[in-house]
């Protein structure tokens, strides 16, 4: 999907295409990250502590410091403004 969208869009996408290398390059990044942080078992993914405001994750992956955490966050919250700028783009473009 990188290939096609660099080098085989056409130039009437404009800077649609650098929308479209974002989310093709999330889509591999955040399953990289969700692996090395956390396992992929039956019994329990990931463990999340929530207690009105505070919120606590812990990893129990390959990678459990803290900056793996961080990283895992970071690559999980990308995801809906990455969406937001999808849809307020389309908009932008079908109405002007």
């Amino acid at each position: 999907l990188i290939f096609l969208i660099l080098f085989r869009s056409s130039r009437e996408i404009g800077t649609y295409r650098f929308l479209l290398l974002g989310f093709a390059l999330n889509d591999i990044y955040f399953p990289i990250v969700h692996i090395l942080t956390l396992p992929v078992s039956f019994v329990c993914i990931f463990v999340i502590c929530s207690y009105k405001d505070a919120f606590v994750m812990f990893s129990h992956g390959i990678l459990t410091s803290k900056f793996s955490i961080c990283l895992f966050a970071s690559a999980h919250s990308q995801t809906m403004p990455l969406l937001a700028h999808l849809f307020i783009y389309r908009m932008i473009a079908t109405k002007w």
